[in-house]
């Protein structure tokens, strides 16, 4: 299992293989090409998210669903990259990647130093969505962070005596002390360690 300081030092190493700066947050389509994945905006046979890597002909292939909204078509592109980048990976390890990859430490923490847990002013900066740049920001801070969707709870930063998922889902309805909730996208909650 990598570490989250692999995970990062994974993302700079291939930002800058790909000749790109890691300072900057990162244009994925730019980056996939770099790597030597060829992005294309087709439909590949069985295709089920908005996104997938194939390998055709010796080439490996980044099949793009057509009309995605730009923030969905640029984490797909990064979280086809962070498969191809692990050799497969379970999808929490290249979502994590993916993110690492949009937004590498360096570009990640100036963002971070100058917009603060502001995770929508955070997701314009990253190009990413709130949820995403508030996952960022707890990964770059270190600050715990809980995000509570319907489907599942993500929990970042430094180690924290967080209780089992249904009971974090608890605290978006009632937040004891210590503890912020604040609501990001429809049905969408990050409950954070206050400051």
């Amino acid at each position: 299992m990598l570490t989250e300081e692999d995970l990062e030092g994974i993302a700079v190493a291939a930002v800058e293989r790909a000749g790109l700066d890691p300072h900057e947050p990162q244009n994925p389509i730019e980056l996939a090409e770099g790597l030597g994945l060829v992005v294309l905006m087709d439909r590949w046979p069985g295709m089920r998210g908005p996104a997938v890597l194939a390998r055709v002909s010796g080439e490996h292939r980044v099949y793009l669903r057509p009309g995605l909204p730009t923030v969905t078509k640029r984490w797909a592109v990064a979280h086809e990259t962070a498969h191809h980048l692990l050799g497969g990976g379970d999808e929490d390890m290249a979502d994590r990647l993916a993110a690492a990859l949009l937004a590498p430490l360096p570009a990640a923490l100036r963002a971070c130093r100058a917009k603060g847990p502001s995770y929508f002013d955070l997701a314009r900066a990253l190009g990413t969505t709130a949820s995403a740049a508030a996952l960022r920001w707890s990964e770059t801070t270190g600050v715990p962070l809980a995000l509570v969707t319907p489907v599942r709870v993500r929990v970042r930063g430094a180690p924290f005596a967080w209780p089992a998922p249904a009971a974090i889902r608890g605290l978006v309805k009632a937040v004891p002390r210590g503890l912020l909730r604040e609501p990001l996208e429809p049905k969408r909650s990050v409950v954070r360690a206050s400051p």
